[in-house]
């Protein structure tokens, strides 16, 4: 067997090199989504041993995540734009365990067709990975009764029309004083 030629080998070395931070920041942005989903399913502070508990929170919210940065990434890799890889921002004191991710482009981009590609891979990507999680979210998540006003601790999430016709599609009308108490995974759908 032949010895790969000296430039395969830099090659090589330097893809390593420029994903080796950003797979880190990858695995990081996962356990910030386990120990907030956990938290979420357990009602308190989770433990290193139970970050099982908040499976169905990160794994749907760090593919959505995922698919939105990949889209970016694959769209400027195809219109030859000099991109990075994403970084991922792991936050675990935050509410969804991450500040999401950022792409650095390293140059200028030489068309608006690359610039529009660019921009709208992303959240198309995204979204084909989000609508599904999100009905499902709804799908099985349960009516409750409204606590009184004065629960410090209930948050309620923004409607858009589409969430409006989802939740009429999914659970009919729904009786006033009463809305829908979202699952970790139909959390990470809306969000």
């Amino acid at each position: 067997m032949s010895e790969p030629a000296p430039d395969e080998g830099a090659k090589e070395r330097s893809v390593v090199r420029e994903w080796a931070v950003p797979a880190a920041l990858f695995v990081l942005t996962f356990l910030s989504m386990l120990w907030v989903g956990a938290a979420m399913t357990l009602g308190e502070t989770a433990e290193l041993h139970e970050l099982h508990h908040g499976v169905s929170f990160a794994v749907p919210l760090m593919a959505i995540l995922f698919a939105h940065e990949m889209g970016h990434y694959v769209a400027g890799v195809l219109h030859r734009v000099d991109i990075s890889p994403p970084y991922f921002i792991p936050m675990p004191i935050t509410f969804l365990g991450t500040l999401g991710a950022v792409i650095r482009m390293r140059g200028a981009i030489r068309s608006r067709n690359a610039l529009l590609d660019v921009g709208a891979a992303g959240p198309l990507a995204g979204m084909a990975v989000a609508i599904p999680v999100l009905c499902y979210g709804i799908a099985t998540s349960p009516i409750e009764v409204l606590p009184p006003r004065t629960d410090a601790s209930l948050i309620l999430e923004g409607h858009s029309i589409f969430y409006e016709v989802l939740l009429a599609a999914f659970h009919g009308t729904i009786p006033a004083g009463s809305d829908i108490s979202l699952t970790p995974t139909a959390l990470a759908g809306w969000a």
